[in-house]
C-alpha cells in the first residue's frame, strides 16, 4: 500500500505513525517514518527506528533497502577518517544490494556514486555506470517527475564518468522537465558537488542549477510612540527588492507583527516569492 505524505516532515512523520498504530505490518509507513526521521536531521533515532521496525531485512522493496544505503550514506557524511570511509562502503554495498535485488536505477546510481566515496576501483564505477545507463527508461511516456529523476541520473552517470559537459546539458534537460521541483534539484545538487569534491574539481557551474534561497525575516514592532520609517518606507521597500532579487530569494518565512515585518512580506509578495507565515 502506499501513500501520500506531505513535505513538511514533522507532519511526515506523525502522519507515518498514525498509519503504523492502524496497522503494525504498513511497510510504507514505517519507511516514510524512517525518511522522515533522516530529512529532519535525527539520524540516530532514524537508525535507530530502521532496526527496531526490522526494515534491513526486507527483501526485493528498492524504497526500503534503499533507505539502508541512505542511512549510512548520512552516517558517512556526519563523520570522518576510517569511520567515514568504513559508512561509505557500508552505504555502497546497501545500495548495491537494491540494486541488485530490485533494479531500480535509484539505487543504481546511488551505489556508483557511494563506490566512488568509498575509494573503489574506477573500473568497478564505470561497470556500474554502464549498467545504470542501460536500464534507463528511453520513452517520452513519463510523468515530469519521472522524467526529471531519469534524466538527472543519466547525468550523474556521466559526471561519475568525467564527461562533465554531457553531464551539463543532461541536468539542463532534467530541470526542463519538472522545472519547479526545487526539492528534487537540491538533492541532485547535492549530491553532484559531492562527486566534484570526490574528484577535486570545482563546481562553480551547478550555480545556473540552484534553487531559489528561503529567508527567515524579523522586525521591529512598531507603536504610536514611533514614527520609523514614515518618510522612507519606498526607500526601504526599495532596497528590500534589491535583496530579494539580488540573493535569488523565493521563499519567506516570519510572522506579521505591525512594523518591518509586514514590509518584508509585502516585499516578498511583490517580488513573486511565496510567503510562510
Amino acid at each position: 500500500m502506499t501513500h501520500e505524505f506531505s513535505n513538511n516532515y514533522i507532519e511526515h512523520y506523525e502522519t507515518a505513525l498514525g498509519l503504523i498504530a492502524s496497522n503494525a505490518d504498513d511497510l510504507a509507513a514505517k519507511h516514510q517514518a524512517v525518511l522522515a526521521l533522516a530529512r529532519m536531521g535525527s539520524l540516530d533515532f532514524a537508525v535507530s527506528e530502521y532496526a527496531r521496525y526490522g526494515l534491513g531485512e526486507i527483501r526485493n522493496h528498492e524504497d526500503i533497502m534503499a533507505l539502508g544505503g541512505r542511512l549510512s550514506k548520512d552516517l558517512y557524511l556526519a563523520s570522518s577518517g576510517k569511520v567515514a570511509l568504513e559508512h561509505a562502503r557500508d552505504s555502497a554495498a546497501k545500495y548495491e544490494a537494491a540494486f541488485q535485488a530490485t533494479k531500480g536505477f535509484y539505487s543504481g546510481i546511488n551505489a556508483a556514486t557511494m563506490a566512488l566515496m568509498a575509494g573503489m576501483p574506477g573500473e568497478m564505477i564505470a561497470a556500474r555506470v554502464d549498467a545504470i545507463l542501460a536500464l534507463l527508461p528511453q520513452t517520452s511516456n513519463l510523468d515530469p517527475e519521472d522524467h526529471y529523476f531519469v534524466e538527472a541520473t543519466r547525468a550523474e552517470c556521466f559526471l561519475l564518468m568525467g564527461e562533465g559537459e554531457k553531464a551539463r546539458l543532461s541536468l539542463r534537460g532534467a530541470l526542463k522537465f519538472d522545472p519547479l521541483n526545487y526539492a528534487a534539484h537540491a538533492t541532485t545538487l547535492k549530491q553532484f558537488r559531492l562527486i566534484l569534491k570526490a574528484k577535486n574539481q570545482d563546481a562553480y557551474w551547478l550555480k545556473e542549477f540552484t534553487p531559489p534561497r528561503a529567508v527567515h525575516f524579523a522586525g521591529h514592532i512598531w507603536d504610536d510612540k514611533t514614527t520609523p520609517l514614515a518618510s522612507s518606507g519606498d526607500d526601504i521597500t526599495t532596497q528590500l527588492s534589491d535583496h530579494i532579487q539580488a540573493h535569488d530569494i523565493g521563499y519567506g518565512y516570519g510572522a506579521l507583527a505591525a512594523g518591518a515585518d509586514i514590509i518584508f512580506a509585502e516585499s516578498l509578495l511583490s517580488d513573486g516569492a511565496q510567503l510562510h507565515v
